[in-house]
């Protein structure tokens, strides 16, 4: 059995501090206060509320989102993880081994991880999230949370290639164009006859262009991590990770 894990649609939009936090910031906005940050960026009052609740309360459902993956992987259960992973602790998440504090990484649980990469140029994303924006809908993103993730990811890169090797797992790489849904583009997997498909070579180039490497440099590092797996025949894999970025 899967449990699905995300910290902002199943969360922060979920959580009863965020709806009023919301509620009283949109309020503020819509009476005789003047706040400069709504002013000034000529938000709505429902656009500055979730601007707030956003900003006040991302924290909070990050850490119920890292709760229920301790509890997930405690019995177990194959998790599908609906985040970014950009951020600086996916290394140690995936493969830290302290015995003393009690802390292990998903692989060293015995976990195989199945990154799903679903990627666009910045300026679509950029129009993406101005439009959801506009819309009033959902959660707010600011701008520069949205370019600073898409310099993140190209930090963690080799991550998304080299640990689903080494776990004996896979990558798969969706690239979407303005307007269209995402296509897949490759995929690179082990536990293939093939081990590499690339349907769209046009789109992962695009990809990899996007990050300064090529499809060639993200498939050694796959094989490298295959490699080093051989290496550590005490790599067992009862679990299911599936990742989504």
């Amino acid at each position: 059995d899967y449990i699905y894990i995300d910290p902002d649609e199943t969360a922060l939009l979920r959580m009863k501090p965020y709806e009023r936090t919301f509620k009283k910031a949109m309020g503020l906005a819509c009476s005789d206060v003047k706040i400069a940050y709504a002013t000034q960026d000529r938000l709505s009052p429902e656009q500055f509320g979730r601007f707030i609740g956003y900003i006040y309360w991302r924290w909070g459902s990050n850490y119920i989102a890292n709760d229920f993956q301790n509890r997930a992987s405690e019995k177990g259960y194959s998790i599908a993880l609906g985040t970014t992973a950009t951020g600086g602790q996916v290394e140690n998440q995936m493969m830290r081994n302290d015995p003393q504090a009690g802390i292990k990484g998903y692989i060293r649980q015995g976990y195989n991880v199945h990154w799903l990469l679903v990627d666009a140029s910045l300026e679509d994303k950029l129009e993406d999230n101005a439009r959801r924006f506009a819309d009033a809908k959902g959660k707010y993103v600011p701008e520069y949370d949205v370019r600073g993730k898409a310099d993140a990811l190209k930090g963690n890169l080799p991550l998304y290639f080299r640990l689903p090797g080494l776990s004996g797992g896979s990558t798969s790489l969706y690239w979407r164009e303005a307007g269209k849904a995402p296509e897949l583009a490759a995929v690179w997997n082990k536990s293939t006859t093939q081990g590499f498909a690339e349907p769209r070579a046009d789109l992962s180039q695009k990809f990899a262009a996007k990050y300064g490497t090529s499809v060639q440099a993200l498939t050694q590092l796959f094989e490298e991590g295959s490699t080093e797996r051989q290496a550590n025949p005490d790599l067992k894999l009862p679990h299911h990770l599936a990742r989504r970025r």
